[in-house]
């Protein structure tokens, strides 16, 4: 039986140290993503992943698009 002050290390594996995103060399904060792409990932334009889709450019020029018209309403 296992002593209370020794218990066994976590066997779950770490994620990525740096963002899963091409080209990016950012700490990773979520879901493997530093903050700029996890945001990215989460509005569908980034794939799980960190590669780009097929249809990446429209779906980055809408997204920015939206963006815009957030920080214009704020």
């Amino acid at each position: 039986m296992a002593k209370p002050g020794n218990r066994p290390k976590s066997q779950a594996p770490e994620g990525p140290k740096t963002c899963k995103a091409e080209d990016c060399g950012g700490k990773s904060k979520k879901f493997g993503f530093c903050l700029e792409h996890y945001e990215l990932y989460m509005a569908g334009v980034l794939r799980g992943d960190g590669t780009k889709p097929v249809d990446y450019a429209t779906k980055h020029e809408l997204w920015k698009k939206k963006q815009a018209q957030k920080s214009a309403a704020a």
